[in-house]
């Protein structure tokens, strides 16, 4: 039977499309609990619409997030936080705390997944990490100063 779907349903596909299922599956929990309604032809010509639609986006990002890699290839990066005299830092720093740092004083926009990051960073000073968008790879170095 094939069924639209209303809601992403892990093992089956994403919201808007139109897969095939088992009857009694979507009969008896698809369908009453509003996850899909089965689909009519109108109801695939659009799905395979949106799908183009949303691959043909995705390309484009990729080529934009692509292009702000070869950009930021190099560049250096000033986060200040919180550590002792030592240039121990009281908390190391993740991808959450370098991600906006990245993202405003480069004015691209990049994600938490595209950052490799082995281990948080813990100390001041300058610190070299990766930024990895559809396998090409671009170094970023992150300055981080010790405060108060």
């Amino acid at each position: 039977m094939k069924i639209l779907l209303k809601q992403d349903m892990a093992g089956f596909g994403r919201k808007g499309e139109v897969v095939d299922m088992r009857t009694g599956y979507a009969r008896n929990f698809v369908i009453p609990k509003g996850l899909g309604i089965q689909a009519s032809k109108k109801d695939e010509e659009r799905a395979r619409q949106l799908k183009e639609e949303r691959e043909k986006t995705n390309k484009e990002r990729q080529e934009k997030l692509e292009e702000a890699l070869k950009r930021v290839n190099g560049k250096i990066v000033s986060i200040s936080a919180h550590g002792g005299d030592n240039g121990q830092l009281y908390a190391g720093l993740n991808k959450g705390h370098i991600l906006p740092a990245i993202n405003e004083q480069l004015g691209e926009m990049f994600e938490e997944d595209h950052i490799v990051l082995p281990e948080h960073i813990k100390s001041a000073g300058e610190h070299e990490i990766s930024l990895v968008v559809g396998g090409k790879k671009a170094k970023v170095i992150v300055n981080v100063e010790a405060t108060k």
